[in-house]
């Protein structure tokens, strides 16, 4: 590190161009206004003009009688590239769940009773007719498909199956707006999780 020439070069020198814009309005917002900016991410030019990725917090102050601003940069780069392998992977996996007969899913059942599919694939449209953004946080719109004469069966066979952490096997109709009554197959193997919670990771398909 060159300190005098750090020193030297003006503080938008060192920004990427694709973030310059956004960063001459924090600027004004923060000297202009002395009005404090959320933290943003943006990509900084290291003095040998190699890109990283930052975090950039900063809050306006007074300094001899001159409006400044304190500013925080940390590096972030590690981070953002372990986000993009793992975004990599989550759309290679959901590539691959695209050409699976069914859905692939994980189901969880909390200890106050409550229940969520965490992740389903496509295929959850096609085998219950909701969206795996519907039922992400809350599982019940999946309950409104059983068929009635098997509920209690489903509901009984999740419980055994979280109770002793066997593996859940089960075949039961749906009752669809679109496809009317359809019989499903359904395999997973539960885990248990720390919070007494029980994930299982499975699969359901059209039989």
């Amino acid at each position: 590190l060159d300190e005098q020439q750090l020193l030297s070069s003006k503080i938008i020198d060192r920004i990427h161009p694709d973030f310059i814009e956004p960063v001459k309005k924090r600027m004004v917002q923060l000297n202009d206004l002395m009005q404090p900016v959320e933290m943003a991410e943006y990509k900084q030019l290291k003095l040998n003009n190699t890109e990283i990725d930052v975090a950039v917090l900063a809050v306006p102050f007074k300094y001899q009688n001159k409006n400044g601003a304190l500013v925080f940069v940390r590096d972030i780069s590690e981070r953002k590239q372990i986000e993009e392998k793992l975004n990599k992977s989550f759309d290679l996996l959901n590539n691959l769940a695209k050409q699976v007969p069914g859905v692939i899913y994980q189901y969880r059942l909390y200890p106050d009773g409550h229940s969520a599919f965490p992740y389903s694939s496509p295929g959850m449209y096609d085998i219950y007719e909701v969206t795996s953004d519907e039922v992400r946080e809350d599982a019940s719109p999946i309950f409104t498909r059983i068929h009635p004469d098997d509920f209690n069966h489903i509901v009984e066979s999740i419980t055994e199956s979280a109770k002793n952490q066997t593996e859940y096997h089960s075949e039961f109709r749906v009752i669809l707006p679109k496809q009317g009554e359809r019989w499903r197959l359904c395999n997973a193997k539960p885990e248990l999780l720390e919070d007494g919670s029980t994930l299982w990771h499975g699969i359901i398909m059209d039989i």
